[in-house]
């Protein structure tokens, strides 16, 4: 009765279509299948999860642990080895000796958004050559 009387009036009252009785048992056969299934993804997630936090909570035994991967140099490290190659010409003033000059070469090859890492270095080697340059403040 309702598929072919009720239906149909509420259908033109409400101005949009009604599904069938039939219809409404598919969808909500497919939403209770769906749930299940949403159900059995968290559960399988969830394991996988558990047994990965197992897996890093497990001491690494010996030769087990993976060989360190190859990093690609830095870009200050390959920017000053290029600079380095630069053959190095002499000004009007060649007794002058600009300590600072690598230190320049380095802090300018950092360009406009230097990594942390790529600071780091720069500032860690200005710091060594600090100690060669004035030895007295370090003693």
């Amino acid at each position: 009765i309702s598929d072919n009387i009720i239906n149909p009036l509420m259908g033109a009252a409400l101005d949009r279509d009604i599904p069938k009785m039939d219809e409404i048992r598919r969808l909500e056969a497919l939403q209770i299948q769906n749930n299940q299934e949403v159900a059995a993804n968290d559960a399988r997630n969830a394991a996988i999860r558990q047994q990965r936090r197992e897996d890093a909570r497990a001491p690494i035994g010996e030769g087990e642990a993976p060989d360190a991967p190859i990093l690609p140099p830095m870009a200050s490290e390959v920017i000053t080895e290029q600079a380095g190659a630069i053959p190095i010409t002499h000004s009007q003033s060649s007794d002058e000796v600009d300590r600072n000059h690598e230190y320049k070469i380095r802090r300018a090859a950092l360009g406009d958004n230097p990594t942390q890492e790529e600071i780091d270095a720069v500032v860690s080697y200005r710091l060594k050559h600090y100690r060669i340059d004035f030895p007295h403040l370090y003693k």
